[in-house]
């Protein structure tokens, strides 16, 4: 008696390999009736037609119009880039590790990113630079090699900066000691690393200075010298309290300064006059105390044209400011009107809105895998992008 346990066969068919299975055991079968089944077996595979060697090019980016959205996940180390008209994904860029938002050097037509590499991928000598890619191919222009501390964690949108007239770039560290880095985007070159003890982050202002907020309830402003080393620096008065009602480090920015709000829902406008901060306190959002408070990962965005701030809003006490909003929340920052309360679908971390004069609205989750998107004017939800990257976190506009 000859027993087989398993005769395996393989054939091709137009969706790709199908693999075919027989577990059957041949009890009693003569020699002849198994060697012909066999020999039947290995004259059963097709022919494969020669596969053709494809030759690898360099496609050229196209511009995505005013509905271009950059969309960057924590951990995958890429930025993928739609146009939320269509829903097609654009281009990716490859980026190193702890990366955060993009600089979008509009002037220059360059993607400009901090970047850690690690010399064997995930162990071994450290490199941080800043490194600039081309708007058209993605590929890199150049690199400038920076100290080996920017700052990692959760993707932020202001743990770096550039300078309104797109010259510099401003990259927060963190060792645990704060401090910035400059560099020159015009001359691709490490300028300085300022000290700033007890500040962090960056938020542009003009073309020579940038706003940091401060662990003693202050923000600071430090101008630069048109070399780009530290020119002043100086500090507003308390507006906040650290303990009781502490300010988000997710802000806004607006013609007249940026919008912070706090942790239970009041915003105040931090605006600059040369050397001066001027910081004046606005409303609060949940203006009919029904226990809605703003939170999520990049928590509100603004709308040039009319004015318009929005918030990533949801029900919660106390300690809740990374859940995630199930409304946006739609005012009038100068009325400090309450203009409408826009529903999600899927509840968010992240928002941001198209500056045209047809603006969308841009949700999506961190735990989820797609993008959804809201007209601004009507509420209405227009349509939904899928597999937008592995932890989607920081929405930007591209518009280039």
């Amino acid at each position: 008696m000859l027993t087989i346990t398993a005769v395996t066969t393989t054939s091709l068919t137009n969706s790709g390999a199908r693999v075919t299975i027989l577990n059957k055991t041949l009890r009693n079968m003569p020699l002849r009736s198994i060697s012909i089944l066999v020999l039947g077996l290995a004259f059963s595979f097709p022919v494969l037609a020669e596969i053709e060697v494809e030759t690898l090019t360099t496609e050229t980016f196209k511009d995505a119009g005013p509905h271009g959205i950059l969309v960057n996940s924590l951990f995958s180390n890429v930025a993928e880039i739609f146009d939320a008209d269509t829903g097609e994904m654009m281009g990716q860029l490859s980026l190193g590790a702890w990366s955060n938002s993009v600089e979008i050097d509009k002037k220059n037509k360059l993607f400009h990113v901090a970047e850690t590499y690690l010399s064997r991928h995930t162990r071994g000598d450290r490199t941080d630079v800043v490194t600039s890619y081309d708007f058209k191919t993605f590929t890199a222009k150049h690199e400038v090699k920076i100290p080996n501390k920017h700052a990692s964690g959760s993707p932020h949108s202001s743990n770096t900066g550039m300078t309104d007239d797109a010259r510099f770039m401003m990259v927060m560290n963190l060792s645990p000691a704060m401090s910035i880095s400059v560099v020159d985007l015009r001359q691709s070159k490490f300028v300085s690393e300022i000290a700033t003890a007890g500040c962090g982050l960056v938020y542009p202002v003009g073309n020579r200075a940038f706003l940091q907020l401060c662990g003693d309830g202050t923000v600071q402003l430090i101008s630069l010298k048109n070399d780009g080393n530290e020119k002043s620096r100086v500090r507003s008065k308390q507006f906040f309290n650290v303990d009781k009602d502490p300010v988000m480090e997710k802000a806004a920015r607006t013609d007249k300064g940026w919008v912070f709000p706090t942790f239970s829902g009041d915003l105040f406008l931090v605006s600059v006059d040369d050397e001066s901060i001027t910081v004046e306190p606005l409303f609060n959002v949940d203006m009919e105390n029904e226990g809605w408070r703003i939170g999520g990962m990049q928590s509100i965005a603004y709308h040039t044209g009319n004015d318009l701030l929005l918030a990533l809003m949801h029900q919660g006490g106390e300690h809740t400011h990374k859940d995630p909003g199930t409304e946006v929340w739609i005012f009038d920052l100068s009325a400090e009107r309450l203009l409408h309360r826009l529903k999600l679908e899927n509840m968010a971390t992240a928002i941001a809105v198209s500056q045209d004069d047809n603006p969308l609205i841009y949700s999506t989750f961190i735990q989820g895998v797609s993008l959804d998107i809201y007209d601004l004017g009507t509420g209405k939800k227009i349509s939904s992008i899928e597999n937008v990257g592995v932890t989607p976190s920081i929405i930007q506009n591209l518009q280039l």
